[in-house]
């Protein structure tokens, strides 16, 4: 059964996708309009909870673990996803993306001279990947642009010269009724937009063979990874929330808050280290 939560985080889904349809003249009215849904109660335990993330040196050993997976790799295929992988987990910490929205990320917005990134629309896969559904973003503030650094868009630079010779290997199984620029790298799905399981599933690989526990985070916690690296830039809370695409999030303020108290800390402690004894 799912949890009140998990309810309305798919209802907002399923509204969004038939405000559209209304909007499209696919059907009169919007049947889920005014549904009262049940509301997730507290518990203390909830209240101090911090979501997971990784940290620094945790993402750059993920992200290395990754590379050396490609670099042993014995097929072409099995090289491509996990360079692919690689790419994935770094952008998502580095821009805030939301799983949904890089799966339907369409090469053509993402401009490596301009540095930014619209993020447009978000995949959904109800009735499996074959059968996918590209439809607006989450909520009105996740349709968005978002700012790049050098870095990531040579990522992403490196992305596409890659996919390319990904399709060129996939021949008439690649998927071309979209184009998305990061796909499943697999044999029967080849071209298919990249679905969150399959980046779930190496995330895991990837931790394990970094020496992190399998389970730490999913790939969601990227989000917050996000969070925790612009909080300790010193980047505001207000313009991390603009870049994730929400106006207020509670998960977003506790990693925040969290990573900001510690380095407010450790800066007591560096001053406390200067002055010496009293």
């Amino acid at each position: 059964m799912l949890k009140p939560l998990e309810l309305v985080e798919r209802h907002v889904q399923h509204h969004v996708l038939l405000d559209d349809a209304v909007k499209r003249g696919q059907i009169g009215s919007n049947p889920a309009a005014g549904a009262i849904l049940p509301k997730e109660e507290e518990t203390d335990e909830d209240i101090d909870e911090v979501p997971k993330f990784l940290e620094k040196d945790q993402l750059l050993a993920v992200i290395r673990a990754a590379k050396d997976k490609a670099a042993e790799a014995e097929r072409p295929r099995d090289a491509f996803g996990w360079r692919q992988f690689s790419r994935t987990v770094f952008i998502l910490a580095h821009t805030g993306m939301r799983i949904g929205e890089l799966g339907a990320l369409e090469p053509v917005r993402i401009d490596t001279k301009k540095l930014t990134v619209k993020i447009a629309a978000t995949l959904y896969e109800k009735r499996g990947l074959r059968h996918y559904e590209i439809g607006p973003p989450k909520t009105k503030e996740s349709r968005r642009t978002i700012d790049i650094s050098r870095r990531v868009a040579d990522v992403f630079d490196a992305q596409l010269r890659d996919l390319k010779a990904f399709r060129l290997l996939s021949g008439s199984k690649y998927h071309t009724e979209r184009e998305f620029a990061f796909v499943m790298p697999t044999s029967h799905l080849p071209g298919y937009p990249l679905r969150q399981s399959k980046i779930n599933d190496m995330l895991e690989e990837a931790l394990e063979a970094a020496g992190i526990p399998r389970k730490l985070i999913t790939a969601h916690g990227l989000r917050h990874t996000f969070t925790s690296l612009s909080a300790e830039a010193e980047v505001t809370l207000e313009d991390i929330q603009k870049q994730l695409g929400h106006a207020s999030d509670e998960m977003t303020k506790r990693v925040y808050y969290h990573v900001t108290e510690t380095r407010r800390r450790a800066n007591v402690d560096k001053l406390d280290a200067l002055l010496g004894e009293f």
